[in-house]
């Protein structure tokens, strides 16, 4: 069922216009709560900033792998207060928002502005000013080629989820509203004709609707409600007033705020929700479609800004390496490590890094070796 549709399906069921439930609330003004849009944006968040901060900032230089300064700042350290876990979560998180991200070099560090200006330039470079960082704003203005800007191509997938919410934040809130009438307690209160009219007895009654009920109400173990001669209470069963909406309801549009957030970053809808059995599969669906495309993107722009032209076409250069996201055993990998040994594609030291193990760094380790029976192709 489409979500036009569905939503329509239940609204209908809440409202059944054979009940003659009126509709108590303007639905213009009606403010739908962002709990359930936050902490699914703020799952995708985290899911695709962990995923990034798994990876790994592979260096070279002239085509050698090298772990030197560029190396330990993206990888360990980027600066003097963040480790670089927390320092990439938190570029994540401002370029899924904000649908950019600033980063400043100085002094061989890295800093994620807070905010900054930009201007615009067609055949000169962009210059960026009024940067804040952690609540400091630079003097300096800076030149495009002295920064890295990372920049999402597609239009802001935060804004337009906000954009979404807003109209189905409404809904929900209406099921919620729903879903209390209908589980509330409720009852009648019958006032004989023999009831006394005194200023006294009108005062006691008034106490025992405003007062006494509500405690009545309230109560989560068993309570008594004292009537005094010429009134009378009946409970209405439940029964009697439901109109069909319950907790399931609730959930599922909740589920849909999940499944449409997962849409926008190319999610698999069960992994964002911690659903499902088939992880691996989700998994790789994930790195395929929403990591490798955002790792390209990052790696681009640190080889724009972090080495010029003739380093890069002499392979000096960085790769983020998305392997360790990817969920593997020993035994899912065992036969690709052998075919990739025995074809000198791999040595010692990159197979054992390969499955997180830390290189021997010896000459032997270093080694290539390829088997006796493939000849060079004459």
């Amino acid at each position: 069922m489409g979500l036009r549709n569905y939503v329509i399906d239940f609204l209908g069921r809440i409202f059944d216009k054979g009940t003659g439930a009126q509709v108590d609330v303007n639905l213009e003004e009606l403010t739908g709560q962002v709990a359930t849009k936050e902490l699914a944006l703020q799952s995708a968040i985290n899911l695709i900033g962990n995923a990034i901060a798994l990876s790994k900032f592979e260096t070279y230089s002239n085509g050698q792998s090298t772990q030197k300064e560029d190396y330990y700042m993206l990888n360990l350290k980027p600066n003097q207060n963040e480790a670089a876990t927390t320092f990439w979560k938190k570029a994540i998180a401002k370029l899924i928002i904000n649908n950019e991200c600033l980063i400043i070099k100085r002094n061989d560090n890295i800093y994620i502005a807070d905010s900054f200006t930009r201007t615009d330039s067609a055949f000169y470079e962009n210059t960026y000013k009024d940067i804040i960082v952690n609540g400091f704003k630079l003097s300096a203005s800076y030149k495009e080629s002295e920064v890295i800007h990372f920049k999402n191509n597609n239009q802001n997938a935060a804004s337009l989820i906000t954009s979404l919410y807003n109209d189905y934040g409404k809904i929900i809130e209406l099921s919620k509203a729903s879903y209390k009438r209908n589980n509330a307690k409720r009852g009648v209160l019958k006032i004989g004709t023999a009831y006394p009219q005194t200023e006294d007895a009108q005062k006691k009654l008034k106490e025992l609707i405003e007062i006494r009920l509500k405690e009545f109400y309230k109560a989560d173990a068993g309570a008594i409600l004292p009537l005094t001669a010429g009134l009378e209470y009946d409970e209405l069963s439940k029964e009697s007033y439901k109109n069909g909406t319950d907790s399931r309801d609730i959930k599922n549009l909740m589920d849909d705020v999940f499944e449409f957030v997962a849409r926008a970053f190319q999610i698999p809808p069960q992994l964002l929700k911690g659903t499902g059995t088939e992880i691996t599969e989700q998994l790789k669906a994930f790195v395929n479609l929403c990591i490798d495309p955002l790792a390209k993107n990052i790696e681009n722009e640190l080889n724009a800004k972090l080495y010029v032209k003739s380093d890069y076409l002499n392979n000096t250069y960085v790769k983020v390496n998305t392997n360790k996201v990817k969920v593997t055993s020993l035994a899912d990998i065992a036969n690709a490590i052998d075919i990739l040994t025995r074809n000198g594609v791999h040595n010692i030291d990159e197979n054992r890094e390969l499955i997180g193990k830390e290189p021997l760094r010896t000459a032997e380790s270093k080694k290539h070796h390829i088997t006796k029976n493939y000849e060079e192709l004459k």
